[in-house]
């Protein structure tokens, strides 16, 4: 209770004065947090999200922008310290599905998006409720690499990770759809997270794959944005940003707008993106 009436207190409205800077000529793409939020149908926008149907990308921006012209937008809080507030049994974290495998799997959050559903959905709803304008999904450790960890091969990584990352983006949509219905002046949206990765011993090639499956859950799971998650490594970023667009093209889909947000640790292994 205490941590939602922080959040809700942190909501304020304020003008925006920076003026719009057009991007330069030679720029691939337009820096979208740098250009000025077209027209957008709010109602239309909410509808959408209501009815767990995809948002035109540059719906998505053009709101965004538009919005952040007048007040502060909130992502979510640490989804993974609220799950592990939970406090659940390992065998509860596991379910039946996961229930043979060898090892702890008590760190590996992201599959209560198959064995305990309700709980993120309400996990995120808490956010939500909390003042949050964006909920990010539960696929920190998503990705085939981090999955090997914890021994999960025999499912199939690739397959596995697929199913997560959508299973978390339809949980998350879910939580949004509810929100975004008690107040549609005020659309919720979803951040699929990209997990952060060690590019040390790690292949260019094999990391892609990995991230390409992740981006292909997320969409099809019903992610409104991207988000590289707690970068640490400039190497994982460029690897993040080139699955991302190289899934795009290669689908031909309208390309979702993509976020970034960098981990940096204190002392000689500070490495800043």
């Amino acid at each position: 209770d205490g941590q939602k009436a922080a959040l809700a207190a942190l909501r304020c409205e304020v003008a925006c004065q920076a003026p719009a800077v057009e991007p330069e000529p030679s720029a691939r793409a337009p820096d979208a947090c740098r250009t000025e939020g077209g027209a957008v149908n709010k109602e239309q926008v909410a509808g959408a999200i209501m009815a767990r149907t995809p948002v035109p990308p540059e719906h998505t921006l053009a709101l965004l922008n538009q919005t952040l012209g007048t007040r502060v937008c909130l992502l979510d809080g640490d989804l993974a310290a609220r799950l592990r507030a939970e406090a659940l049994p390992e065998e509860a974290i596991r379910g039946q599905r996961f229930k043979a495998v060898k090892g702890a799997l008590g760190g590996l959050l992201d599959i209560l998006s198959l064995t305990k559903p309700n709980l993120v959905v309400g996990a995120h709803k808490d956010f939500l409720v909390a003042g949050s304008d964006f909920v990010r999904t539960n696929t920190l450790q998503s990705h085939g690499p981090a999955l090997a960890k914890h021994g999960l091969q025999k499912f199939g990584l690739n397959k596995l990770a697929y199913e997560l990352n959508k299973s978390a983006a339809q949980l998350a949509k879910r939580a949004t759809a509810e929100a975004t219905k008690q107040d549609r002046k005020r659309p919720r949206f979803v951040v699929g997270v990209l997990a952060p990765a060690d590019f040390a011993g790690a292949d260019w090639d094999g990391l892609v794959e990995a991230y390409t499956e992740q981006v292909r859950g997320l969409v099809d799971g019903g992610a409104d944005l991207l988000s590289a998650e707690a970068v640490a490594d400039p190497a994982v970023a460029k690897v993040a940003i080139y699955a991302v667009e190289a899934f795009f093209s290669a689908t031909r889909r309208r390309a979702l707008p993509l976020m970034a947000s960098a981990a940096v640790a204190a002392g000689d292994a500070c490495r800043t993106p």
